[in-house]
């Protein structure tokens, strides 16, 4: 019991982070355009109106990728027992989810420079 409660928690802690750091750049970025924390790309460090847009698209995008992954991730522990290939479906799930936030967070914010 024990190893799978584990198991769920390795599991839901990407996307219950994602969901938390999502949160917080949805509401407020980090105030001044710095190369230490936050979404730092050529593109969103141009000036401070598209470091504000970049944050809180970026946040709103992880808020509801993380809300998506967390289920799917954590369904399967419970649903298949016997086998241990979550690993896989982990390093899926999450570097699908990168390619679509960057993805869907380029065009707009392109925009807004």
């Amino acid at each position: 019991m024990g190893f799978w409660f584990f198991m769920f928690a390795m599991v839901a802690i990407i996307p219950l982070t994602m969901i938390i750091i999502g949160v917080i750049f949805y509401n407020r970025a980090p105030k001044n355009i710095n190369f230490i924390f936050g979404y730092r790309t050529d593109l969103s460090m141009k000036n401070e109106k598209t470091w504000k847009f970049a944050h809180h698209l970026l946040g709103k995008i992880w808020m509801i990728t993380g809300s998506i992954l967390l289920p799917i991730m954590c369904i399967p522990i419970f649903c298949n027992k016997s086998q241990c290939g979550y690993y896989w479906n982990f390093r899926r799930y999450f570097s699908l989810n990168f390619y679509l936030s960057f993805s869907a967070f380029y065009r707009p914010c392109r925009k807004s420079a």
